[in-house]
Order: C-alpha cells, then sequence, then structure tokens
C-alpha cells in the first residue's frame, strides 16, 4: 500500500497567527540515491493541503481542515478515530497515528515555529518561490531568498501579483539541501537540550540548598513521574519530583487534572533536611 512519510517538521512563523507548516516527507515506495546509499526519497515542503493551498494560515485554519477530514469519513462504518492516519494514507515517524495525534501535530508545529531571523541563527535559510512548473513552461520562474519576516510577507505579496493570472501558487520553501537543512535542525535542538539539561540542573541545586521545597503526592504516595498508563511514585518525602514553589507545584497539578490519578492529588511542603 502507498502511503506518505512524514518524518519531520519545522513551521516557519510569519506573524503572530500565521503559520507555513513545513514538513520534511516523502512516499514510501519511491527512492533516492544519497552518499551511496539507497533511501526512501524525502524533501521539505509545505503541507499546502491543511491551509487550502494558500501561501501561510492560521492553526484553527489547520484544526478546521483536520475536522473537514475526519468528517469525510463519517458515513464508513468500519472508520475508527484511533486508526485516523492509516486512512488518510500517513504515517507520522515510524507509525500510523491517531486523530489526536495527528491534530496535536499541528499544534506542537506552530507552538514550535520559528521566525525567518530565528531560523537564519540555526543556519536555515527560507525563499519564496513558485510553485512546481513543467520543464517546457513559458512562465518565468522566480525566487527570493528572505532574512527577515519583513521581507517574507513582502516577497509574498510581490509574487502574488506576479503569478495572479495564472494558476501558479506562491510557495516558501528552505533554500538549503534536504540534508543539510535537517542536519541543521537536529544541531540546534541538539544545542537547546543542552541548554534545558543545564536549567534543570541549576534549578535542582536551588532546590536543594532552599530551606523547604513542594511536592505533589497521589493517595499518600510522592509523585515521581507521569507515564503514558500512570504513574511512578515513592512512599517516601525527600525523593521523586520537587517544586520550589507552591505556585509552580499547584500549576503542575492543574495541567494534569483531566487524568484520573490526579483526582486526589495534592501539594504538600517539605522541610529540607539538610537545614534541620
Amino acid at each position: 500500500m502507498s502511503y506518505e512519510i512524514i518524518y519531520n517538521k519545522q513551521f516557519v512563523k510569519v506573524d503572530k497567527d500565521n503559520f507555513v507548516p513545513m514538513i520534511l516527507c516523502g512516499s514510501n515506495n519511491c527512492t533516492e540515491f544519497t552518499n551511496g546509499r539507497e533511501r526512501r526519497e524525502r524533501s521539505w515542503l509545505p503541507y499546502s493541503h491543511m491551509i487550502e493551498g494558500k501561501t501561510y494560515g492560521t492553526l484553527d485554519e489547520m484544526l478546521a481542515k483536520c475536522e473537514k477530514i475526519k468528517d469525510g469519513y463519517g458515513d464508513r462504518e468500519d472508520f475508527k478515530l484511533e486508526h485516523f492516519c492509516s486512512y488518510i494514507g500517513i504515517k507520522i515517524g515510524s507509525t500510523y497515528g491517531n486523530y489526536k495525534q495527528y491534530v496535536n501535530f499541528f499544534k506542537n508545529g506552530c507552538k514550535n515555529a520559528k521566525t525567518v531571523e530565528e531560523l537564519l541563527e540555526m543556519h536555515v535559510y527560507a525563499c519564496v518561490e513558485n510553485s512546481y512548473l513543467s520543464p517546457d513552461s513559458k512562465i518565468e520562474r522566480k525566487c527570493v531568498n528572505v532574512s527577515t519576516s519583513e521581507e517574507l510577507l513582502n516577497s509574498i505579496a510581490e509574487l502574488t501579483e506576479f503569478y495572479k493570472d495564472t494558476d501558479v501558487s506562491v510557495i516558501v520553501s528552505f533554500s538549503n539541501s534536504t540534508d543539510y537543512v535537517t542536519d541543521s535542525l537536529k544541531r540546534s535542538r541538539k544545542v537547546n537540550g543542552i541548554k534545558r539539561n543545564n536549567n534543570r540542573y541549576e534549578k535542582q541545586q536551588l532546590i536543594n540548598k532552599a530551606k523547604e521545597y513542594f511536592q505533589i503526592t497521589l493517595d499518600g504516595n510522592y509523585l515521581i513521574k507521569l507515564t503514558r498508563n500512570g504513574y511512578r511514585y515513592v512512599s517516601y518525602s525527600g525523593y521523586g519530583k520537587k517544586f520550589l514553589t507552591e505556585k509552580e507545584a499547584n500549576s503542575y497539578v492543574k495541567r494534569n487534572k483531566m487524568r484520573s490519578s490526579f483526582a486526589k492529588a495534592e501539594v504538600v511542603k517539605i522541610t529540607n533536611k539538610i537545614h534541620d
């Protein structure tokens, strides 16, 4: 069976409310040779189908499109939301996702979107260009490299005006090669991961030095971490997940209040033993 594989995503933030849903994707039954080895073909391109073929769109438009696709299968008796991506012929990574995962793909994409300026810092270069034109087409091809969000919007407007009397659409692309973009994003995320770990270490040091901190109890046990189907716990205070302030702990409980295990969650103050 033929299907599309989405390997990665990096949405581009056009302005406060608008995004270009850029994805790294390719067909499962097409291959290419890269660095002497054969692999499934893939390329970075805008997921224009989710914004009705426009150059950019809002998160609400993407979610509305998800709903519209889902409603299109409403009459099928065998249709199940947990197998949503298999019906539409898309794998996100290595697995077929359910409807919630598909929706969250766009929510997270917009949440973690980068502006043109931020992408430049990651050595990823954006451009505005025409959609596909056949080799024998007499329509002029245009490609404008951009380095700011203002240039991005101006270039989109300029090319949209240029192609207004044709069936050519205007798209946002990455100027670099597929693997260069992918590697640049991977390096940047690794650096950000190191920074997050450093921040966690610094926060843990503050907790260790504080006279008191806060923990969450669930049925008399102390929370260590959440898992997909529940949580891990320990019976003794001083171990498990710690919060520097009561506000942080309450916010954590509030974010997870939909979990049945958090129905009786309580925030408790713990006196740091090193200050006894």
